[in-house]
């Protein structure tokens, strides 16, 4: 267990340095670049994002959940990923043009292609990341991950100072996509063939079919923004809200790595060895919750700070959204484990029901209610998100025994941290530093909030409560080694 730990904390600092840089990264890109340039890019990345479903075939994912790979089992699945990522490559190569025509942006057309090129050398990197993540070989994926950062951070600024404008980060991408695969072939453990084959290959691709049921309604969710307001407004306002999306995803993105690198090992490993899948899930979600939540509250409280700060008053049309992205990313955290842990089990296709309902709910509600702002499509996107509560505890219950009734009492004592600690955040900024200017506006509040959910966790016990009296212990016992 405390080997575990030790990984898990390594990831977290490692995925944390690269999350910081590629804020920083959008920060400055902020001021470089203008809402055209990153709404166009925005409008091009969601068709990449879409189409990742499709070349992995869920590879990755197979790889990772097996319970043994055999050197024919690493030929099959390369063989697989090439016919399916070469496949996308071509096609969105080919067909640029008609995603540029749908947004009346020719722009996009640019962009596509080369994002496209970057779908013939994904597969070399796939296989090694997907064998070092199932061995939890932390240290070495960290290392390609300080090469993937730094890459990625410098070529973009190169691009953006030197004049490239909406074209700056399809070309970095491309260049880090070089780079990274290369770096997983050079600290992978396992020998990994050149010659592809598809010896067995049905059993991997039945696999991924249901992979990729889920993981396109899951692509079609988080292009939805992209797509709807590229169509019924304009690049400008895909910008805006594409801004406060990042700045509203920014606490769950300082946990998405971690969570993204543990949870399909450490679930498949657990299902293997027949432990009791409510509880692990229950309390691996409890830890995500009592994190993100209270984040997200504080992040409605102290919205027009915050985009202010980190990208200036040119981007002040994100503000009003920030509210209704909060409240439907604190809806989804709480079932953020369901679609990993279903397939751990082997049932990836489960997932879909609950998202594709919720999908179609947010493109009704978005088509009933936009007006012409953000603050409206917003709306559409939260109060779909609350619905699906209901759909993703049914699954919780059909498939891995998880009740309302256990779910409700395991984010019960989630609800009063993220109320008290929202409170106190609000009444501080209204009657005590509404004044400051924004950067000790938002350290003041930011050090207070921080100092009262440490205080509710240890009143309230959630489960995150052992963990942190345990680093406290550790801490303390070092020190006192030390002393």
């Amino acid at each position: 267990m405390n080997s575990i730990r030790k990984k898990i904390g390594l990831q977290f600092l490692v995925s944390n340095g690269a999350t910081v840089a590629n804020f920083a990264l959008s920060v400055i890109l902020a001021r470089m670049l203008t809402p055209t340039d990153i709404g166009i890019f925005s409008m091009s990345a969601i068709l990449i994002s879409f189409a990742h479903v499709f070349r992995d075939f869920g590879v990755f994912s197979y790889i990772v959940k097996e319970k043994e790979v055999t050197e024919q089992t690493i030929k099959t699945a390369l063989g697989v990923l090439l016919v399916s990522s070469w496949s996308v490559a071509a096609i969105l190569f080919f067909t640029s043009g008609l995603w540029s025509g749908f947004f009346k942006t020719p722009e996009v057309s640019d962009v596509v292609k080369v994002l496209a090129i970057g779908f013939v050398f994904i597969p070399f990197g796939s296989i090694p990341y997907a064998l070092l993540t199932r061995n939890l070989e932390v240290k070495r994926t960290s290392k390609v991950t300080a090469i993937s950062v730094i890459t990625y951070f410098c070529s973009t600024i190169a691009l953006a100072y030197t004049g490239h404008g909406h074209m700056t980060m399809a070309w970095a991408n491309l260049i880090n996509i070089i780079v990274t695969g290369a770096a997983y072939h050079w600290y992978s453990t396992t020998p990994i063939p050149w010659m592809p084959s598809l010896k067995g290959w049905k059993k991997i691709t039945h696999f991924g079919t249901g992979t990729i049921v889920t993981s396109t309604t899951a692509a079609l969710d988080a292009a939805l923004p992209d797509v709807m307001l590229g169509k019924m407004s304009t690049p400008a306002a895909v910008g805006y809200f594409s801004k406060a999306a990042s700045a509203v995803s920014l606490p769950y993105t300082v946990l998405k790595s971690t969570i993204d690198y543990f949870a399909l090992p450490y679930l498949s490993k657990l299902h293997h060895a027949n432990e009791n899948m409510a509880v692990a899930i229950q309390q691996a979600s409890s830890y995500i919750s009592v994190i993100i939540i209270p984040a997200m509250v504080w992040m409605t409280v102290m919205d027009r700070e915050i985009i202010l700060f980190l990208f200036g008053p040119q981007w002040v049309a994100s503000i009003d959204v920030i509210p209704w992205l909060c409240l439907a990313g604190a809806a989804a955290v709480l079932f953020r484990l369901v679609a990993p842990a279903l397939t751990s089990i082997g049932k990836p296709y489960a997932a879909a029901v609950p998202l594709l309902l919720v999908l179609l709910i947010k493109v009704v509600l978005a088509i009933v209610l936009f007006d012409g702002t953000l603050v409206s499509f917003g709306i559409a996107m939260a109060v779909g998100q609350l619905v699906g509560i209901p759909l993703y505890a049914m699954v919780n219950k059909i498939y891995f025994g998880l009740g309302f009734r256990m779910w409700l009492r395991g984010n019960v004592p989630i609800l009063l941290i993220s109320l008290i600690t929202g409170a106190v955040s609000y009444l501080l900024k209204t009657y005590v530093h509404s004044t400051f200017p924004i950067f000790f506006s938002l350290l003041f509040n930011g050090v207070v909030f921080l100092v009262v959910w440490y205080a509710c966790v240890v009143i309230f016990k959630p489960p995150i409560e052992t963990e942190l009296r345990n680093m406290k212990n550790s801490a303390a016992a070092l020190l006192f080694k030390r002393a």
